[in-house]
């Protein structure tokens, strides 16, 4: 690895967000703790492995998303920002997760990094959003964090 990815890598280590960078490749070169967390994966285990491979991703209609040549990975080369995105993937245990996951992208020398920023955000998209009362003074969505708040849920997640 040289010095700017050793740079990012050592910047997104503390992270609270589960963090990961991509090489132009698709292989990853670093893996922080949260994203160990997270998905349950170890730096060991998923260093040099496509990231394709490691979270399996998929979009809200079950497609396959993450592949070599993604469509983040096409973005970045190209110089153009991807907007961040749901991502429903397994982890290490083969538990579904959704992830809401943003990039950041480094080019230097000619060599395209991606940085891939994460956190589970699956109990907000499993709980069923409630039916809203024609004449309720509440929203969709305060109807929705005062059923999560009913259920138990941390204001954290």
């Amino acid at each position: 690895m040289g010095r700017a990815e050793l740079d990012l890598a050592e910047a997104l280590e503390g992270a609270a967000d589960g963090a990961f960078v991509v090489g132009p490749d698709g292989s990853i070169l670093a893996w922080n703790p949260a994203a160990e967390k997270i998905l349950g994966h170890r730096a060991s285990e998923t260093l040099g492995r496509q990231c394709c491979e490691v979270l399996a991703g998929q979009d809200t209609g079950g497609r396959r998303v993450c592949r070599p040549g993604c469509h983040v990975m096409s973005l970045a080369r190209e110089g153009s920002a991807a907007e961040s995105f749901d991502l429903r993937a397994l982890t290490k245990a083969s538990r579904p997760v959704w992830l809401n996951v943003s990039t950041l992208t480094s080019r230097r020398t000619g060599r395209t990094l991606v940085a891939h920023l994460f956190r589970d955000v699956t109990t907000a998209r499993e709980v069923p959003a409630p039916k809203e009362p024609p004449d309720s003074l509440l929203t969709r969505r305060e109807l929705q964090v005062l059923t999560l708040l009913a259920l138990g849920v941390s204001t954290r997640d």
